[in-house]
């Protein structure tokens, strides 16, 4: 196995150093926000491709979500009633699913 340490140039050059970072509280705050975002655009894709909104072939679906668009709103339904999400934010989860179903209704 090679040294982590390499020459390029005749530079040595060092591994990067990860365990030193630290996040503060807004970065928290951040990263919190944009899981719960993802899961509420990945909820709308999932349920305009199932209503024929999106246009993308089975094959396409499967190699960009890698699941069925039933399971991923399976998945992200078992999300939003899981302590992960109470965890990560203080918006009650029947107000956020139902705005989605909601959404789902009114297209």
């Amino acid at each position: 196995m090679k040294d982590r340490n390499f020459r390029w140039d005749n530079r040595k050059v060092q591994p990067k150093k990860y365990h030193d970072a630290q996040i503060n509280d807004v970065g928290e705050e951040a990263l919190a926000a944009a899981i719960v975002m993802q899961a509420i655009s990945d909820y709308r894709i999932a349920v305009q491709y199932m209503n024929g909104t999106i246009k993308m072939g089975k094959k396409t679906w499967k190699n960009k979500y890698d699941r069925t668009p039933e399971s991923m709103l399976l998945e992200i339904m078992g999300f939003f009633n899981s302590k992960w999400y109470g965890i990560l934010c203080d918006i009650p989860r029947e107000k956020i699913i139902d705005k989605l179903l909601s959404e789902n209704t009114a297209a």
